[in-house]
């Protein structure tokens, strides 16, 4: 029974959760305006991260590097995106929340051997990890498209981005999390047992979430 839940009834669950979210910006009503341009999103990020001395020098050296070039480009371009689906911030890192699950249910089920014999065999069952490789990328990209629909809109907010680290740390800790019931991280015909590397980051996160915590209080 709780296999059927966990191979069955969980990803389904999941995916209605995402069919409603998107149904619900798709019949919200959308008012038209101008948004600003990726050059003037780039400077407004960099403002809000301690650079408002020296925006121009700095916007010189993003330009060159692949984050100006390719990230906050691609984020600019997904925060129109989702803005034109009808989404707010919060809901956008929802969506990365369940594609976290997604990545979580993945793992498991392409590693664990269950008994879906159908989608678990060559040559479906070697693309799982290329279909849970595109949902990680995914994942990181999305974490900066909420806080840029947030920019678009002006409506960046201290609960907002409360709300944004929340989910990104439970999502960090679900991608970690996977790896333990399944086989990919022990050789027992050499005897290592790497299951520590995971508990290790989490404990990490912990501690950066806390020595954040007391820097900003």
């Amino acid at each position: 029974m709780t296999e059927i839940l966990f191979t069955l009834v969980f990803p389904l669950v999941l995916l209605l959760i995402l069919i409603i979210i998107f149904i619900s910006g798709i019949f919200k009503e959308k008012p038209k305006r101008e948004f600003m341009s990726c050059d003037e999103f780039i400077k407004d990020w960099l403002k809000d991260h301690g650079q408002a001395h020296k925006v121009d020098e700095q916007y010189a050296k993003m330009k060159k590097d692949p984050a100006g070039k390719l990230y906050m480009p691609i984020t600019y371009g997904g925060a129109k995106f989702f803005i034109k689906l009808g989404l707010n911030p919060n809901l956008v890192s929802f969506i990365g929340l369940i594609l976290s699950f997604f990545i979580f249910w993945g793992v498991i089920m392409a590693s664990a051997g269950h008994t879906l014999d159908l989608i678990t065999q060559q040559p479906f069952y070697g693309s799982w990890f290329f279909l849970i490789g595109l949902l990680v990328l995914y994942t990181g990209i999305s974490d900066g498209i909420d806080g840029a629909i947030a920019r678009l809109l002006d409506i960046k907010s201290k609960t907002g981005a409360w709300l944004d680290n929340i989910i990104d740390r439970v999502s960090d800790i679900l991608v970690l999390v996977c790896f333990v019931p399944t086989s990919l991280l022990v050789y027992p015909s050499y005897g290592l047992d790497f299951t520590w590397i995971v508990w290790t980051n989490i404990f990490l996160i912990f501690i950066y979430e806390y020595m954040r915590a007391r820097h900003e209080g």
